[in-house]
């Protein structure tokens, strides 16, 4: 009798690693890295993702980058960061991709004051940036590409001296609170 259950529990025990080893060679991998021109950072951006849960029917992930603009004119320089939470539908290689996200700018730059001086400001931007767009994502890893179209809303803004709150207000002096924006992405989905 004690044969037969060690031998029973040592078959369950097999089974059980050889379906989590086959479950595990058809889940898609999971970590990307990639660059993103315009789309959620405005301009050009690095950015991370990573799947997070697979159904039937549906894929869910997160994304976050940072975006680093260099100084130009009058512009010292623009630092941003932002992150996504995104639906993927499809099988295979190809998704549609449906997400909701946050975009973090911090503009800095100098004016020339009444006086002639020369004055440093910060001013903070963020945004809502939904998106909607098509996703190549092999499952076993390799290119990642992506192109979607991403509107972003202003949401809270710190405008320099004396540092007033804006709801909805000016997005980075395009004069609108909701422009319409597109970008493209290419990267590599990690093997390992």
């Amino acid at each position: 009798m004690k044969r037969l259950i060690i031998f029973f529990a040592a078959f369950l025990l097999v089974c059980n690693v050889q379906a989590q080893v086959s479950q595990n060679d058809t889940l898609p991998k999971r970590n990307t890295f990639y660059f993103e021109a315009l789309g959620q950072g405005i301009l050009y951006s690095l950015a991370f993702d990573r799947l997070l849960s697979f159904h039937e029917k549906y894929n869910t992930s997160w994304s976050a980058g940072f975006t680093f603009i260099p100084p130009a004119s009058n512009v010292d320089m623009l630092l941003g960061a932002q992150g996504s939470y995104n639906f993927l539908f499809g099988k295979k290689n190809h998704h549609l991709e449906l997400g909701l996200g946050l975009n973090v700018l911090l503009d800095s730059y100098n004016l020339v004051s009444a006086a002639g001086q020369n004055e440093h400001f910060k001013d903070v931007y963020s945004y809502f940036t939904p998106k909607v767009g098509y996703r190549y994502h092999r499952p076993k890893g390799g290119v990642f590409f992506r192109v979607t179209l991403t509107p972003e809303v202003a949401f809270i803004n710190l405008i320099h001296p004396p540092y007033n709150y804006e709801y909805f207000s000016d997005c980075i002096q395009n004069g609108r609170t909701v422009f319409l924006w597109f970008g493209a992405s290419a990267g590599f989905t990690l093997k390992k």
